[in-house]
């Protein structure tokens, strides 16, 4: 058994339903609940053994059956009770969920605090912060291992000898079949290869790696002469000056490291005095850890500077936090936890017995752990290195790529001026989203689309002569509104910032509701564009009721896609939204938003 400690008392709170005008009369006392799930309560720790301070203890009810996995300062965790939990690095719990979608299989974590619970039935459900189911999909194939994620949230799904993306929304994008079974879960790529797209990487059997864009196109194939024993990229988001040299490493069979840069060139690295079957890619290398609770760590060539034995066991995670003087490596097993620093001097170990499920480390220098009798232990193993910021979206998003697309290709306006012909073109568009076949088109489409919407085209002369008419185009507002639709169909975080832009300028209600509801079917408003676009313009005017009302089912489409709003500001909005001079429609559905976030998702 885990070391225990003197259990402490905690609490299980959910408030119940209020009436519309008191929930309207108590909004203002709300709005700082109003940014996170409400928290349940945690059971804190008067007793710690010896080698680690206990943090605090969580009462699960049962044996962890998935989980404990951190990221982001999150602990996701399923227990053999049928419960979903989200717990906080403190040890409150955000969300506290009866699970009876069947047995899970793994939890992945995705770039905005949610969550991939893929199921032993062969679905795959993505879940909020609150726990709150997002979408559901069934993929052809069981998946064979966790996904990895773009920085955009999208999800590479890797089942048997198929390649899967889905956007961040759930949409199929496309499909890749691979040239032999995968072997191992896939690994995100930086960018590097076609218009400079992130990618995805997957070791296949036959000593292979086959490498697509972000948007299905084949990057590069690989043979390694022998089979690939671990895989790992370098972080998505690599900072200005980091020394890396090569965006993937592949180690061998034999122990042998293989770097892989963007474009596919290979290059030897060292060798490891071990088989990994964990690697992870930091800023300036790798680490790896065996088997038996060895740990190494390689520089940025994929040469090993140092290895070292551990008392850890089977390890379950590995990684690096924090830097210089301060940055430590930390592996994690089935039997305790072992960090060093980053010149693999040995800092602190931490041995434990009776260990159910995963023991994790987090950047927080704790260490998580559930036990057979019930309780998930957090031990203040190492130094806190915080929480890392989440990955920052691309400066600008669609909105930039549209426009470098209006000023560079002037071929992109042949059917601006032919309502007939755009419409067609757009309607082209959909096709290909609703059956999940845009594949290579996509980052065109996408730019295309956010064009379209922002009304960047040409204004035609006039045929009476002088100026040309103002305003957006192409003029017709049905294709404006049409694009807009599309960029929430391709559901990428990517067009939020375009999609906010459409919502503040355009001169049609019907074009900036469409863009409401665009932003909506994404699930996730990165930068909180849209949110404050919308506060503001209620600070100024009095928005027609049909945007109000498509305005009012995005602030509930992106509660119940992230289990909280990152912006107290959209609340206060829809305070004002449930009062005249509003009509009575508006209003209720107001009141009944602000109920939705006063209760919970």
């Amino acid at each position: 058994m885990v070391p225990r400690a003197a259990k402490g008392s905690g609490g299980l709170g959910r408030e119940g339903s209020r009436s519309r005008p008191a929930i309207l009369a108590l909004a203002g006392l709300m709005v700082a609940r109003l940014l996170a799930p409400a928290p349940l309560g945690a059971q804190s720790a008067s007793a710690a053994p010896a080698d680690a301070p206990l943090a605090f203890r969580f009462a699960l009810r049962g044996r962890p059956v998935a989980g404990p996995v951190v990221e982001g300062g999150q602990v996701w965790v399923i227990s053999e009770s049928r419960e979903f939990f989200v717990l906080d690095e403190s040890g409150h719990a955000l969300a506290r969920r009866a699970w009876d979608a069947g047995e899970p299989r793994f939890i992945a974590p995705d770039p905005f605090g949610r969550a991939l619970v893929a199921t032993k039935d062969g679905k795959v459900r993505l879940l909020n912060r609150a726990g709150g189911e997002v979408w559901a999909v069934k993929p052809v194939g069981l998946l064979s291992s966790p996904p990895a994620f773009g920085s955009d949230g999208r999800s590479f799904l890797v089942a048997g000898g198929r390649l899967e993306c889905r956007a961040a929304s759930g949409a199929p994008l496309w499909r890749a079949e691979l040239p032999g079974a995968a072997l191992l879960a896939p690994a995100a790529l930086p960018s590097g290869g076609v218009r400079d797209r992130e990618g995805v990487a997957i070791a296949v059997a036959g000593g292979r790696i086959a490498a697509f864009d972000e948007d299905g196109a084949e990057r590069w194939l690989v043979e390694t002469g022998a089979q690939v024993a671990a895989l790992a990229a370098a972080p998505l988001a690599v900072p200005a000056g980091s020394p890396h040299s090569g965006a993937l490493l592949a180690v061998l069979g034999d122990g042998s490291a293989l770097l892989v840069g963007s474009g596919g060139a290979v290059a030897e690295g060292g060798r490891l005095p071990f088989v990994p079957v964990l690697l992870e890619g930091d800023i300036d290398g790798w680490v790896a850890a065996g088997a038996s609770g060895q740990v190494a760590r390689l520089g940025p060539t994929g040469i090993p500077s140092w290895n070292s034995g551990t008392e850890v066991g089977m390890p379950h995670s590995v990684g690096r936090f924090g830097a210089g003087a301060e940055g430590r490596v930390t592996v994690s097993g089935s039997r305790g936890a072992a960090s060093f620093d980053l010149d693999g001097v040995p800092m602190r170990a931490l041995a434990m017995r009776g260990a159910v499920g995963s023991v994790v480390a987090s950047p927080a220098g704790r260490v998580y752990a559930g036990a057979s009798d019930w309780i998930l232990y957090a031990y203040d193993f190492e130094l806190p290195f915080g929480t890392p910021a989440p990955s920052a979206s691309d400066e600008g998003g669609l909105a930039s790529e549209a426009r470098e697309l209006a000023a560079s290709d002037p071929l992109w306006t042949w059917n601006l001026r032919d309502t007939d012909a755009l419409r067609s073109e757009l309607a082209d568009l959909a096709k290909k989203l609703r059956s999940g076949t845009i594949g290579t088109e996509e980052g065109y489409a996408g730019a295309w689309a956010a064009a379209v919407g922002l009304g960047l085209g040409p204004a035609p002369e006039s045929p009476f002569g002088g100026p040309a008419p103002d305003g957006p185009q192409p003029i017709d507002p049905l294709a404006r509104a049409r694009a807009c639709e599309l960029l929430g169909a391709l559901g990428s975080p990517r067009a939020a910032p375009a999609l906010a832009e459409i919502w503040s300028t355009d001169p049609e209600p019907a074009v900036r509701a469409a863009a409401a509801r665009a932003v909506g079917a994404i699930g996730i408003d990165p930068d909180g564009a849209f949110l404050r676009a919308f506060a503001v313009a209620l600070d100024r005017s009095v928005l027609d009721e049909g945007l109000a009302m498509a305005s009012i089912d995005a602030v509930e489409a992106l509660y119940r896609a992230n289990g909280s709003l990152g912006d107290a500001s959209a609340a206060l909005a829809l305070v004002r939204l449930a009062s005249k001079p509003y009509g009575s429609a508006v209003r209720s559905r107001a009141a009944e938003v602000l109920s939705l976030l006063a209760r919970g998702p």
